[in-house]
């Protein structure tokens, strides 16, 4: 509420600062004036009346349809003799403004900015020769041309030295007419731009409001244009009611800009402005005036009121800084009009009505700079909201993809059980049935097939080492270590050796695919046949048992037999085992002595062995 409170406050205080702006009168010559109406029908010969200077010279009041004389008296004793011009000064330049000296017609000294109050404001200076001054008093007329408004005020007028009055002439002419023409280049560059906005960015309707705005300030400037308004006096007309358009679009950019919508259609706002683009060039001055009186000037007070409520409730409500820094320029500029307004109304002679100029400025200049900044904001967010898309996007691939690994995982795992268990029983039924019948034919036949019957006992323990290494055991390390004690009980039975296995809780080993837990097979089954058949002990001894640290899972097979493992020329079981081992990644320690011998094999927690299929492409 800080910031808020200060946001006004400052705007007050430039109001005050604004409104202290004066423009000092120049020194002058003159010691009365008077004026009069020459007006047909006002009387048979000219009333003249008598004018306070240097306050601002005006008519009694009220429309006319003639001319209006002003005529001055003032002393030009004690010139310079060497020559050196005199000059008139007018702060105002009615519209067809004529200066006469000494009864000497100087003609009309420049085109004015058309019949409107802010062209009439541009100051003239009109240098007199030398020649035509005299000694004594000396005679002036200024004769205007009025259009509805009693407007036919001259401002400060001033006569003397030339080089005295030109500083304040030129001063007044930077401000009055350069400055409004900067502020209509600034203007004109600003509609461009909300108009550019708007065609990205159709659905805003403030773009286009406030472009259309510019539009109607850029257009009411023409009045600032040094042409003769008697040659385009409709075009003139019409630059002055560009005002009342600027007030109509506003009441509906006020609802968009604190975020809500007009309460009427748009039509209803442009009527009033469509009826004095119609009236303004066609009907003569005094129903001009009056529609100007009873419509327009009611009008335009509400309409403002009405803006200013809009954005104070609107920043209010929405408490959004942005509003509030509109609302308070706003305030600022009314500020500034009712001065300006009292100034005219009051004939204040050093009113400077080139602030209003300052205060458009500065509302276009927040109020365009707060629409751009929303613009930007919002490209922002959609850049914001682009880079969490294309995150969103990148996740949701990551999950696809994880989906269809998954998808395809099962549908692997679903097709390698359907293949083991195709095998399971072909080399069950098939290879497996022919051993175990030749085995009984060879056992039948007595002693002489004692050999072959062996070796077939021992084709049938591997064939059903290889069957079993195709059921799916998941990551269950103890479900496979006890299908292996089930398969080498009844070989080592044969042989006279008890198998005791010794299996503590393990955590889960994954990577038991077939062909790793078939080289596990393999490397357990050398070490207990050959502890069967080399070691001379009765039992031979398997534990499981996990590492320290979750490192892996250690498995031992050992015996109290009298030991000797050791590679021999010829021999390649050990070091197949080694050889199976390093494929696994597993270490193999065999220690053998007097005491027996104890083979140790360190499975680690995940048992890497290349895929089985691989994967589709688009899932590599």
């Amino acid at each position: 509420m800080g910031r808020i409170g200060l946001i006004y406050f400052l705007a007050l205080v430039v109001a005050v600062l604004i409104g202290l702006i004066r423009l000092s009168p120049p020194p002058t010559a003159l010691q009365r004036a008077e004026c009069t109406e020459r007006a047909p029908g006002r009387g048979p010969a000219p009333q003249w009346r008598s004018v306070t200077l240097p306050s601002r010279c005006g008519s009694t009041g009220g429309p006319v349809s003639g001319p209006v004389t002003f005529r001055m008296t003032f002393d030009a004793t004690g010139r310079d003799g060497a020559g050196a011009p005199w000059a008139v000064y007018v702060s105002n330049s009615p519209d067809g403004l004529r200066v006469a000296v000494n009864g000497h017609d100087l003609g009309q000294p420049r085109p004015t900015g058309g019949s409107s109050t802010q062209a009439q404001t541009v100051p003239t200076l009109v240098t007199v020769p030398v020649a035509l001054l005299r000694d004594g008093d000396n005679q002036i007329e200024l004769t205007v041309r009025p259009w509805v408004y009693p407007i036919d005020r001259l401002g400060m007028v001033s006569v003397g030295p030339e080089v005295g009055l030109r500083p304040v002439y030129e001063w007044r002419m930077l401000l009055l007419s350069w400055m409004p023409q900067v502020t209509l280049a600034l203007v004109c560059v600003l509609a461009a731009v909300m108009f550019t906005i708007w065609t990205a960015r159709r659905e805003e309707r403030s773009y286009l409001l406030f472009g259309m705005i510019l539009c109607c300030i850029a257009f009411s400037g023409i009045q600032m244009v040094p042409v003769d308004a008697a040659r385009i006096p409709g075009m003139m007309r019409l630059g002055n009611v560009g005002g009342v358009w600027v007030l109509s679009l506003g009441l509906p950019l006020a609802h968009y800009i604190t975020g809500g919508r007009p309460p009427l259609p748009m039509r209803a706002y442009l009527a009033v402005p469509v009826l004095t683009v119609l009236a303004a060039p066609t009907l003569p001055p005094p129903l001009v005036l009056i529609m100007t009186k009873w419509v327009i000037l009611p009008y335009v007070a509400a309409g403002w009121v009405a803006i200013g409520l809009t954005l104070l409730r609107g920043a209010f409500r929405a408490d959004r800084l942005s509003l509030h820094l509109v609302a308070g320029t706003m305030i600022v500029w009314m500020i500034v009009v009712c001065m300006d307004i009292a100034g005219f109304i009051l004939n204040d002679p050093a009113y400077p009505l080139f602030r209003n100029w300052c205060v458009i400025a500065l509302v276009v200049l927040v109020v365009g700079g707060v629409l751009v900044a929303r613009f930007v904001a919002t490209l922002r967010a959609v850049d914001d909201f682009a880079v969490v898309l294309q995150r969103r996007i990148a996740e949701t691939e990551a999950e696809l993809h994880d989906s269809l690994m998954r998808q395809y995982a099962q549908e692997r795992a679903s097709i390698l059980e359907r293949e083991r268990e195709r095998l399971m029983r072909d080399l069950h039924d098939g290879v497996s049935g022919r051993l175990v019948s030749t085995l009984a034919t060879c056992e039948l036949r007595g002693a002489e097939f004692h050999d072959v019957a062996d070796s077939l006992r021992s084709t049938l323990t591997d064939l059903r080492l290889v069957i079993a290494s195709l059921e799916d055991v998941g990551d269950d390390l103890a479900l496979m270590l006890i299908t292996f004690r089930d398969q080498l009980s009844q070989p080592l039975r044969r042989l006279g050796v008890t198998l005791a296995a010794h299996l503590a809780e393990m955590p889960p080993v994954s990577g038991l695919r077939p062909a790793s837990v078939l080289q596990i097979f393999r490397i357990l089954q050398e070490a207990v046949l050959n502890a069967a058949r080399h070691s001379g002990a009765t039992v031979v001894r398997l534990d499981a048992q996990p590492l320290p640290d979750e490192h892996g899972v250690r498995l031992t097979v050992s015996d109290t037999g009298k030991g000797g493992a050791a590679d021999k020329p010829g021999s390649w079981g050990l070091a197949n085992m080694r050889h199976r081992a390093a494929t696994l990644g597993a270490p193999l320690t065999i220690m053998s002595d007097a005491n027996g011998t104890r083979v140790i094999l360190d499975l680690p927690l995940h048992i890497a062995a290349p895929p089985e299929v691989a994967p589709p492409v688009g899932l590599r």
